[in-house]
């Protein structure tokens, strides 16, 4: 069964690389948004489904932050990745490396 966050990285990184967005941390939040609304979503799906949870509320943090960890890591990747040289044609201050 393929994973619904294969999706959400390649969705986005096709969506990002369409929108020609020049800056790499613009690149970078709107992966990590992504994916962390993704994240949240099959998360609560997950909690409501499950009629019973002894996590308290910080059994759920760490959770999510390591969710939110792995997301930054995919998301270097994704933010790299999505670069289109054509996003530079109306910024020149614009690079891959810099953000």
């Amino acid at each position: 069964m393929p994973s619904p966050y294969a999706g959400v990285v390649i969705g986005t990184l096709l969506a990002i690389r369409a929108e020609g967005l020049p800056r790499f941390r613009h690149r970078f939040a709107a992966g990590f948004v992504a994916f962390m609304l993704a994240s949240v979503a099959l998360y609560v799906q997950v909690l409501v489904t499950l009629p019973e949870s002894s996590l308290g509320l910080l059994g759920h943090a760490w959770r999510l932050g390591f969710m939110a960890l792995v997301g930054a890591a995919v998301n270097l990747a994704v933010a790299r990745l999505s670069y289109s040289p054509s996003a530079d044609l109306g910024s020149p201050t614009s690079s891959p490396a810099r953000g």
